[in-house]
């Protein structure tokens, strides 16, 4: 009997220990299995970011927008708010994407700042010049040109903090930034004073253009060989083959772009994640970036802190010497297209801040910027400028971009005290062949090299008037003494007056095509198409040039724009 009993206890021994075998085993298999999955899905995702980063063609969406929606407010304020924060989610991305790129390359010492051909005030300061190889390091900062004019062109960007210069001069400030910082040619030191310039003004180009051409040295010398400075504004190439960003992006964001017509839809998603790789070109990040400024959303903090400071140091001159005996410059800022924007958005910011910091009343501040500041732009793209600064618009009349979304003499909002100059350029296009709209370069009327550069300049030099102040002044002023039963326009003799300036009848289809011809701005089109039939002949131009200018005019201008000067 005891071995019976002996018996089942072994067999129930066994079956317990095979049982707990089989449970032990059974628990191994599922977690391997679910490691196994689990290992799976992160070799997946892993290779699908690998997939991302390798930034294969086949996987990455290039993002086209539609900038006449991505430009325009929207009237729905839920709409436009929407749209506003998918442009911040666009941005954020884009800047995440070239913080990366920043950490991932290889950083190199840079000994450029001690080659600079500095003028003697600024020596002692060299180590205070920003000489990054990276367009973007200078925004905010003024550029410093090359004293020696033949390597221009090759030297390492370079620019200097208005901080800096605050420093150095405190007292004449705006003399400092003329005398040390701003482009002059040989012809501009030589004749210390042009027909159109009497050094009474410091005028600011707010723009992003780069050592590697010679675009504001061409405006400098369309205006008579003016003296410019240059503040670095807007976002710039990377130096990249490639004009673009490649940044991952939520596809909630897409779908709300694309059902607000901002950006074009595809027919079939590339991606069905959560997440997808795109390409934004550095001109529509700019745009981004400009439409996010203007609204206070997003702005860089080195720009707006720069033109603040610029217009605090023009409204305090004016306050401290309202009849300028002391002969400091004029502030003067000149923009273009979409860079108008941003300045308008910076000039909103300081206004606003002197509404509530310092309690002045609104008629008060826009004296002291009337007084203060005046603000040029050329093919503006944007309707809301603050009122207040002595404004000077120019554009072309047939400018689709300018006279769709810009403000002009039609559109000129709550700003009564603006001035306008429109006219039309010599480029003529079939209006089913302007069918782009996703790059602001697809109609030369907008381009301020090749047409409305030349028209100002025309204006400037047929009234004999050197200085912007002077420019805006004259065009606003009316004759207290005339009395006519007969509005002004009837009459022939008054046809093309503005104000106390005179603009002949005849400044569209001779003198601008003729100033276009002389200044060699047909190296600035931006399109393909063949403007031949638009532009004049050598001896048409010379004819009507030398008609209004004297003789020689059309031979001189050509020999300004020359290689060999």
């Amino acid at each position: 009997m005891f071995n019976e009993q002996r018996g089942k206890m072994m067999k129930c021994i066994l079956v317990i220990i095979v049982t707990s075998l089989i449970c032990l085993l059974s628990s191994t298999s599922v977690v391997a299995f679910i490691s196994c999955d689990s290992s799976s899905r992160q070799k997946q995702q892993t290779q699908q970011w690998t997939r991302h980063d390798t930034n294969q063609s086949v996987d990455v969406r290039e993002l086209q927008f539609n900038l006449i929606n991505l430009i325009q407010i929207d009237d729905d304020r839920s709409k436009q708010k929407i749209k506003l924060q998918s442009l911040v989610s666009l941005l954020e991305a884009a800047i995440s994407a070239t913080n990366r790129m920043k950490e991932e390359a290889v950083v190199v010492e840079d000994n450029n700042v001690n080659n600079l051909h500095l003028s003697e005030k600024l020596v002692p300061y060299r180590r205070f010049i920003c000489t990054s190889s990276d367009q973007n390091d200078h925004r905010g900062n003024f550029r410093i040109f090359n004293s020696n004019e033949e390597s221009s062109l090759h030297n390492t960007p370079s620019s200097i903090p208005l901080n800096t210069i605050c420093s150095i001069e405190e007292d004449k400030p705006f003399q400092f930034l003329l005398d040390n910082t701003a482009y002059q040619s040989d012809a501009s030191l030589e004749k210390r004073g042009g027909m159109m310039y009497d050094y009474s003004e410091v005028v600011v180009w707010c723009g992003n253009y780069s050592n590697n051409d010679n675009r504001l040295e061409y405006i400098s010398k369309v205006l008579d060989d003016m003296p410019i400075l240059q503040l670095e504004l807007g976002r710039q190439r990377n130096g990249s083959r490639e004009d673009c960003s490649k940044i991952c992006i939520d596809l909630e964001t897409i779908a709300s772009l694309e059902s607000l017509g901002i950006i074009m839809e595809e027919t079939e998603m590339l991606e069905r994640d959560d997440t997808v790789m795109c390409k934004l070109k550095h001109e529509d990040l700019d745009i981004i970036e400009a439409v996010l400024s203007s609204t206070q959303h997003q702005t860089n903090e080195l720009e707006e802190e720069t033109i603040i400071k610029l217009i605090d140091m023009a409204v305090d001159s004016i306050r401290k010497d309202p009849l300028n005996q002391r002969k400091q410059p004029q502030l003067v800022l000149v923009a273009e297209s979409i860079t108008a924007t941003r300045v308008a958005g910076y000039i909103s910011t300081w206004k606003q801040n002197q509404l509530d910091r310092h309690q002045l009343t609104t008629q008060r501040v826009e004296n002291l910027l009337n007084q203060a500041l005046v603000v040029v732009t050329f093919g503006n793209i944007y309707q809301s400028f603050p009122t207040g600064p002595a404004y000077i618009h120019v554009s072309m009349l047939d400018d689709p971009w300018s006279s769709t979304l810009g403000t002009t003499a039609k559109n000129c909002g709550d700003d009564n005290d603006a001035v306008f100059f429109h006219g039309l350029s010599p480029f003529v296009y079939n209006h089913d062949e302007w069918t782009n709209q996703s790059t602001l370069k697809s109609h030369n009327a907008h381009n301020t090299l090749a047409c409305t550069i030349q028209f100002l300049a025309l204006i400037m030099r047929i009234n004999g008037i050197q200085s912007f102040r002077a420019l805006y002044d004259a065009a606003k002023w009316i004759d207290p003494l005339i009395q006519l039963d007969i509005n002004p326009k009837h009459f022939a003799v008054n046809y093309g007056k503005k104000g106390d300036l005179v603009i002949p009848p005849r400044i569209d289809d001779e003198l601008l095509p003729a100033m276009i011809k002389a200044t060699e701005a047909e190296k600035w089109f931006w399109m393909d198409i063949d403007f031949e039939p638009c532009l004049l002949e050598q001896h048409e131009a010379t004819s009507h040039l030398e008609e209004s200018f004297g003789y020689n005019a059309y031979s001189e201008l050509c020999d300004s724009f020359s290689f060999s000067r």
